[in-house]
């Protein structure tokens, strides 16, 4: 089911959004020391990137900062006219076919942008890519536009629940599914590697 971590909170990087949220709570003028601080402690100190993504302005810069490479790792890599500007604004001008409102709830962005950018511009089209490599034609049966609509609409209560994603979609099929099936834990899609 391509779709089902994007419209329902399946990714663990959404139960972070929904921890981090105690950030907002930290004055500004913290965050910014925090920042100032992250920036001078060695590559390889510990915390350095968790104190960085704390001190970022708002919500969905943590995310990006959380869920993408590091800055600081961006920063020993890149010559500085290849640094994309750490600034929301700057990939919010960019591609604002990926953004909802911004006073929309956090984890609602974070959704959008996972189902926006993310899945339809990366992961589904290696899937028609590879798929019609083989002459197969895939069905995403998840991505139907009312489903992705009605799930949109839902509050995150409904979606996470009890630490984990999904809930209102496991808990649908219940009924239809074993419960080997129900209860297993959440595996990725990974390239199929003998260890």
């Amino acid at each position: 089911g391509d779709g089902g971590d994007e419209l329902f909170a399946g990714y663990e990087s959404f139960f972070w959004v929904d921890k981090l949220r105690r950030a907002d709570r930290i004055p500004q003028i913290a965050r910014h020391a925090m920042g100032a601080v992250a920036g001078m402690l060695p590559y390889a100190a510990r915390g350095k990137n968790y104190l960085r993504m704390l001190s970022r302005p708002t919500p969905l810069a943590r995310y990006f900062e959380l869920n993408y490479a590091h800055h600081f790792m961006r920063e020993a890599l890149l010559e500085p006219q290849w640094m994309m500007p750490d600034e929301v604004d700057w990939l919010r001008a960019a591609m604002p076919h990926c953004f909802i409102e911004e006073d929309a709830d956090i984890l609602a962005q974070v959704m959008y942008w996972e189902a926006t950018a993310k899945l339809a511009a990366d992961m589904l089209v290696k899937v028609d890519r590879m798929s019609m490599a083989a002459s197969l034609e895939v069905r995403s049966p998840l991505l139907d536009h009312e489903l992705a609509a009605l799930a949109m609409r839902m509050p995150p209560a409904w979606t996470m629940r009890d630490g984990k994603g999904k809930y209102i979609l496991l808990d649908s099929m219940r009924d239809r599914l074993p419960e080997q099936v129900w209860n297993r834990p959440k595996q990725g899609f990974a390239v199929p590697l003998v260890n």
